[in-house]
């Protein structure tokens, strides 16, 4: 389903180097500690070669306008850049609250090297998957995130939090959700601000939101 043109890898470039541009703003003393990348395309169906293979190892199809994870990329630059971060960024959460899973960025995670710093949730390395029954309203929304998601992601005790942005859960959005969430932008600035008080108290205040899905305007 994703068309591409001549520009599409450039365009897909750009926002996985302003994921990494982030980090280096939220990391620079005196810098923002919450920055908001306004990405497109977005990148969390896509995995370490591009395209997911299922459990059965078929390869899926391209998804979701995806061409390269971006928000993967910039974990693995702030991951991966000892001569700058080294001793201060040990443990980065990465929470995909779009209508769909994002399986690119999971199967990035899984194959981390080495696989000995990871930690094991729910049986998989470093990965807490929590499927939001068709219709969601905000209250329940709400009650899931604040009993199933959040504490998880406080014990974890993360020195930077990306957020996987997508707002195709909102109620009005009939192309990336067709009713299947009933979400509203108060939802999402809750669940905002719920992640911001745990990056307050561990990741010194250190937010990167970047865009996936979300398509009505």
């Amino acid at each position: 389903e994703t068309n591409i043109c001549s520009s599409s890898f450039h365009a897909a470039a750009v926002c996985a180097g302003a994921g990494c541009y982030a980090v280096d703003r939220v990391m620079q003393i005196g810098g923002p500690k919450r920055v908001f990348v306004p990405c497109r395309p977005p990148g969390h169906h896509a995995g370490p070669s591009g395209q997911v293979a299922d459990d059965a190892g078929r390869l899926s199809p391209s998804q979701g306008f995806c061409l390269l994870n971006s928000v993967a990329i910039a974990a693995a630059y702030a991951r991966l850049a000892p001569y700058n971060y080294k001793g201060i960024l040990q443990r980065i959460a990465i929470i995909d609250f779009d209508a769909h899973y994002g399986d690119g960025t999971a199967a990035c995670v899984m194959n981390l090297r080495p696989r000995y710093r990871l930690r094991v949730v729910d049986g998989n390395p470093n990965i807490l998957s929590i499927p939001l029954p068709r219709g969601t309203e905000s209250n329940r929304f709400r009650e899931i995130a604040a009993n199933q998601m959040l504490p998880h992601l406080a014990a974890f005790r993360p020195n930077l939090i990306f957020l996987s942005s997508g707002f195709d859960g909102h109620a009005e959005d009939v192309l990336g959700n067709d009713g299947g969430l009933q979400l509203t932008e108060e939802d999402f600035k809750w669940f905002t601000l719920r992640v911001g008080e745990i990056a307050d108290r561990y990741s010194e205040g250190r937010i990167i939101s970047m865009l996936e899905g979300g398509y009505h305007l």
